[in-house]
Parts: structure tokens; C-alpha cells; sequence
């Protein structure tokens, strides 16, 4: 066998012995991508759920033993805050886009950041919030349950006439 023949086997095999490796990470690459994407589908169809007042997909997605921290720092059961979701009022109207989502996936558990960007119009007036919200999710089976959620304001709310940073606090009597 002479030498180019030997170079050309050589890089055949080399090629061979690479391509499970390869087929591999672009496996992986493709399962993250799904995984990525499962997370972002959903978690959006929540944040449209809300304006709505639609518990449905909250429903289906929440673990029976799901806790929801709101962003007053409030507590809640799934089953309290599936009887508190209520569309927004007649005269309002509003969205949540969800951004900048990052899912850090383990074999039985996921943990999903994202912003949720919030526009409302109440009474005329644009207001828009800012959510740094993080759920985890344990697997099941072939899908996911929502195992716990919290919403913290991430600071900086504005309107059409005031902008600055605010924090959510109950309100006191007079």
C-alpha cells in the first residue's frame, strides 16, 4: 500500500471513529434545542394565561404541591392562586412577553430564568414592569411539572408620565 493510499485510509477510519462523537453532540445540541423551546412555548402560554385569566394552562403544567411566591412576596398554593387568577378588569388591557429565558437542565429536575416584560394600559396610562422570574420544574415522565414559581419585580417600573425604580409593598391603612 503505498503512501497516499495509507493517508487515505488513515483519515477514512479517523472520520469513522469520529462521527459517533459527532452524532452525539448533535444530538445533545438538538435536545437542548427541544428542551429550550418546550420551556419558552410554555412559559409564555402562563404569562398569556394571565391577562386572560385563564387557570387552564396553569392547571396543567402546576405539580398538585406547586407554591407560587407573587410578586408582593406573597405565598400561594396552587389551588390559591388558581381561584385568584382573574382576567384584568374591563377598560384594561395588557401582555407579557417573555425574554432572555435560560433553562439549566438535570436529569430529574430543570430550573428556568427569564424576564417577563409586562405593558398594561390602565385608565390611558402604559405602564410597564419588569420580572425576574425563576421556576423550577421536576420531570415527569415524558414532560415537565412546575414545582415551585416566584416572581420578584426586577425594580424598574415606568408610565407615560412617572419612571423610576419601585419595589411592590402592601398597602398601609390611613
Amino acid at each position: 500500500m503505498n503512501a497516499h493510499c495509507r493517508h487515505v485510509t488513515s483519515l477514512c477510519l479517523s472520520a469513522f471513529l469520529a462521527l459517533p462523537l459527532a452524532v452525539g453532540f448533535s444530538a445533545a445540541a438538538s435536545d437542548a434545542r427541544t428542551t429550550n423551546t418546550w420551556f419558552h412555548t410554555t412559559e409564555q402560554s402562563l404569562m398569556d394565561a394571565i391577562a386572560a385569566g385563564n387557570a387552564e394552562p396553569w392547571n396543567r403544567v402546576m405539580d398538585e404541591q406547586c407554591v407560587v411566591t407573587t410578586e408582593e412576596g406573597e405565598v400561594r398554593t396552587k389551588a390559591a392562586f388558581l381561584k385568584e387568577l382573574r382576567p384584568l378588569p374591563r377598560g384594561l388591557t395588557g401582555s407579557i412577553a417573555v425574554k432572555e429565558l435560560k433553562v439549566d437542565e438535570f436529569p430529574t429536575f430543570a430550573i428556568v430564568r427569564y424576564l417577563a416584560d409586562e405593558w398594561e394600559v390602565v385608565f390611558g396610562q402604559r405602564l410597564t414592569a419588569k420580572y425576574r422570574v425563576t421556576d423550577t420544574f421536576r420531570r415527569d415522565k415524558s414532560t415537565w411539572k412546575m414545582r415551585t414559581s416566584s416572581f420578584p419585580m426586577a425594580g424598574h417600573f415606568t408610565s407615560s408620565s412617572v419612571t423610576g425604580d419601585y419595589s411592590a409593598a402592601p398597602i398601609q391603612p390611613h
